[in-house]
């Protein structure tokens, strides 16, 4: 089973990804986190995002989820998805219709995923971790192509999608849909 977590930066993707892959160990699975690679990218992120920085993050993002499928994990667990960039670029001044190849790529890669959850953001102030913007509207506006995006994908009868909350306490019923307990 593979999983992927999206949404816009700063709303606790990675401490949800964590939460999964311990709680899958506890169930006797090998879990996998395949962890967010725009840290590790070259380019420049936010808004200095271009295609570069979308091409070099979703093609490392694919390589590692392959190799976390190569290595037979039980339960592989994305912290971001081959998308996550084109919500990104879609909301910087570089997209450009020449960048729908990618952007159809990154989708068509979307279908791998078993389950897509979508954490809703806070609102609340961002902390500075020295790499994400700390700018509210940009990751609003980010936050709004995500929405975009899933309004897209719901219904597809390809894709699995849930959102979660992560201030609420719904890990129990995340733990449910994964495990079907």
């Amino acid at each position: 089973m593979k999983i992927a977590i999206i949404g816009t930066h700063g709303v606790g993707k990675t401490t949800l990804a964590y939460q999964i892959a311990t709680e899958a160990k506890k169930r006797g699975k090998n879990a996998s986190i395949v962890h967010e690679v725009a840290r590790s990218s070259p380019f420049p992120l936010n808004d200095g995002f271009t295609s570069d920085g979308a091409h070099w993050i979703i093609t490392t993002q694919i390589k590692r989820e392959l190799e976390a499928k190569a290595q037979k994990a039980d339960v592989i667990v994305c912290d971001r998805s081959a998308y996550d960039p084109i919500c990104y670029l879609h909301a910087t001044d570089e997209y450009a219709d020449s960048f729908q190849d990618l952007e159809s790529f990154a989708e068509a890669w979307t279908k791998t995923y078993d389950l897509i959850f979508y954490v809703v953001p806070s609102w609340q102030n961002l902390t500075d971790d020295g790499v994400r913007s700390m700018d509210l509207d940009y990751q609003k506006r980010i936050n709004n192509e995500f929405l975009y995006f899933l309004d897209r994908i719901r219904g597809d009868n390809v894709h699995e999608v849930h959102d979660y909350k992560i201030f609420s306490s719904k890990l129990d019923e995340v733990y449910k849909v994964i495990f079907k307990c």
